[in-house]
């Protein structure tokens, strides 16, 4: 009897883990996707910006937003990832618009993404954490590749 309830326990414990790191793995994927997903965002400011040169600083913060993001997401903080990519997208919204420019409507967010942005901190609180370098500026950042995450 004893030898089944450890087996038992064994296997159940088991398949917990095998169930979490499923999870983790699913939230990793739709994480990486909302990142690629605002790259295309902030490449569609930058050609914005460059063309209609107005320069609000909201595009080097979208940047810096995002790059904060990446590392976020690189030290399996996937949550907190998703809510500085998802506060780059306003600012890269608001340069565009700022240049005269309509959102695309495929920018809109999708039913799944938002999913993934409740329980958000006040823009305020996202801004205090990321580090924007001293003299950076929207046309610092036109020229600058942002990179997608692969696995």
């Amino acid at each position: 009897m004893n030898r089944y309830l450890k087996l038992f326990i064994f296997c159940a414990v088991t398949l917990t883990l095998v169930n979490a790191g499923s999870i983790q793995a699913q939230e990793r994927m739709r994480t990486r996707m909302f990142l690629n997903r605002t790259n295309l965002i902030i490449r569609d400011a930058k050609e914005t910006v460059a063309v209609g040169k107005v320069y609000t600083g909201d595009l080097v913060k979208a940047v810096h937003h995002q790059r904060f993001a990446r590392t976020l997401f690189r030290e399996g903080k996937f949550e907190r990832a998703v809510l500085h990519s998802m506060r780059a997208r306003e600012l890269s919204f608001a340069a565009i618009k700022a240049n005269k420019h309509e959102i695309r409507k495929d920018w809109e967010l999708k039913r799944e993404e938002k999913a993934l942005i409740k329980n958000r901190p006040e823009n305020s609180e996202l801004d205090g954490e990321v580090k924007i370098p001293e003299g950076a500026d929207d046309k610092s950042v036109l020229n600058e590749k942002e990179e997608d995450l692969k696995d």
